[in-house]
């Protein structure tokens, strides 16, 4: 069996690409957006979908812990979100 692959911002554009390439090579995905309708909409097989905020820690562990469940553990990361924070960098979260 191929290894998980969790991909964020997973839901337009390149995320989505490489989703569906992914997907054609027979990984089992975990695609994580905050528009979980999107990622739905992509109905790739072996695939799980969920709404999470990647600045929200808990709920990605939380997702990525569903998924190791279902398809065994996570071998590859594509950190495609897109994410500004504002603010100083020494105060950053590095979550």
């Amino acid at each position: 069996m191929k290894k998980l692959v969790v991909i964020t911002g997973a839901s337009s554009g390149i995320g989505e690409a490489i989703a569906r390439r992914f997907s054609e090579e027979g990984h089992p995905l975990l695609l994580v957006a905050r528009r979980v309708e999107r990622l739905e909409a992509l109905n790739l097989p072996n695939t799980l979908c969920e709404k999470v905020n990647v600045t929200d820690q808990a709920s990605l562990i939380t997702a990525i812990e569903k998924a190791e469940a279902q398809f065994g553990p996570a071998d590859v990361l594509v950190n495609n979100a897109g994410v500004m924070l504002l603010g100083q960098i020494d105060t950053q979260d590095a979550a």
